[in-house]
Order: structure tokens, then C-alpha cells, then sequence
């Protein structure tokens, strides 16, 4: 749905919801979504790569490290998800070898895994594959 097809009280209460849940978890979450004035570095941010990388990070056990680091630099930290660099330091502060990590997220088998992921989860009226 388009933001501005969405009714203002609506998504005033949308926005005050989401702030209430960060604060409750201790996070900040930037515009713009968050409300805040602070604004991301991208958005909408194109996440393919971080998504390839969670199949990854679960195989290697570090699935919910590597999940916090991901929100936590994009939302909190407002930085680009979709860099190189920015996805090294990630993959190297969730345990796992940048370079693995690089080549992983370019190889076909990331991308067919991604692919069939998200077709089963649009299949069973899901989203957010595979991480939300």
C-alpha cells in the first residue's frame, strides 16, 4: 500500500506504535517510518544481499546476531545495507568470514535459495522473507 493512500490518523498511530516498540526494546528507528528527523542513508534500500545472507548466517548459527546487526545499522545506525563495505563489517561482527560471505551472497545457489524462499512464502500468503 502507498503511504499516502493510508488515512493520517491511522498512520500517525502507525508511527507512534512503532516508536512505543523501540523504545520498549531500546532501539532508535529512523525516518522514514521512525518519525525521527534523523534520515536513513537509502530507502528504500535494496536488501537482496542482506537477505542471501541469512541463509548463511543460519547455517553457520548465527542467524539472530547476524539479524540485529542488519536492523541495527540500516534502521538505527541509518547506513546503506546495500554496500559492500557496510555488508563485510556486518558479516565479520556476526562471526562470519567477510570474503565467505561476499562470495555467498553473489552465487547462484544464494540467489535460487532466495528466489524459492520467497515463492513459498508468497505460495502460503506470507512476506517478508527470510527474516521478518
Amino acid at each position: 500500500k502507498n503511504l499516502a493512500s493510508i488515512p493520517p490518523s491511522k498512520a500517525r498511530y502507525g508511527l507512534q506504535d512503532l516508536q512505543d516498540w523501540a523504545a520498549r526494546r531500546g532501539v532508535k528507528i529512523r525516518g522514514p517510518y521512525g518519525g525521527t528527523k534523523e534520515k536513513l542513508s537509502k530507502f528504500p534500500v535494496n536488501s537482496s544481499k542482506v537477505c542471501r545472507g541469512a541463509f548463511l548466517a543460519m547455517e553457520k548459527g548465527v542467524m539472530l546476531r547476524y539479524s540485529w546487526l542488519v536492523f541495527r545499522t540500516y534502521w538505527s545506525d541509518g547506513e546503506d545495507i546495500s554496500d559492500a563495505s557496510v555488508l563485510e563489517r556486518i558479516a565479520k561482527q556476526a562471526g562470519l568470514d567477510p570474503q565467505e560471505f561476499m562470495r555467498y551472497v553473489e552465487s547462484s545457489e544464494a540467489k535460487d535459495l532466495l528466489r524459492a524462499n520467497t515463492e513459498e512464502c508468497i505460495a502460503r500468503g506470507a512476506f517478508g522473507s527470510p527474516t521478518f
